[in-house]
């Protein structure tokens, strides 16, 4: 009956409720505080890659007609590898499994599409067992037209001066 009278005045003790709460919570809030960061950090890398993959599809959307397609793959690859390499932080030691960045070069029809995708590490996450959050972007362009036929009937066209004549290229279901 002793230990069963000490069990109950144990549990009627109010005394140290806070440390206990705040031992339970403490770290709860600590890794959710931590978990912000470690997403700002993974929206910071998205927002560059975005950038990458943006100028990439330019770079080789200015050569890309639709009909060469391994000039225009070379020319992203080429971007992709001028900025990749300026986007990593040297200060930050991360693990090299971690860091490394896959893209896509592809095209269909006249629309050429670069996307990206790079795990970020996470630092306070790690607690958590989630030791990198995925990070994708896509970027396209579309290539310009080439007209496919011109065909030019003079009608009252005479004398020896300089005509003006204005080309229209539509795409195909266009108005």
């Amino acid at each position: 009956t002793r230990l069963l009278q000490s069990c109950f005045k144990l549990a009627a003790d109010k005394s140290g409720n806070f440390a206990m709460l705040t031992a339970i919570i403490l770290p709860v809030v600590l890794v959710a505080g931590g978990s912000a960061v470690d997403v700002s950090v993974a929206f910071s890398e998205k927002s560059k890659l975005q950038d990458i993959a943006d100028g990439a599809v330019l770079a080789a959307g200015g050569v890309f007609d639709g009909t060469n397609f391994a000039t225009a793959k070379s020319m992203a690859e080429k971007f992709i590898a001028a900025q990749a390499s300026g986007a990593v932080d040297e200060e930050t030691s991360t693990d090299p499994k971690l860091a490394v960045l896959r893209y896509k070069v592809s095209a269909k029809d006249n629309t050429l599409t670069v996307t990206m995708t790079k795990p970020v590490p996470t630092s306070v996450m790690r607690i958590a067992s989630i030791d990198a959050v995925n990070v994708s972007v896509a970027a396209s362009a579309l290539s310009p037209m080439k007209p496919e036929k011109i065909t030019l009937t003079p009608t009252t066209v005479q004398g020896w001066y300089y005509k003006k004549v204005s080309i229209l290229v539509l795409r195909k279901n266009a108005t």
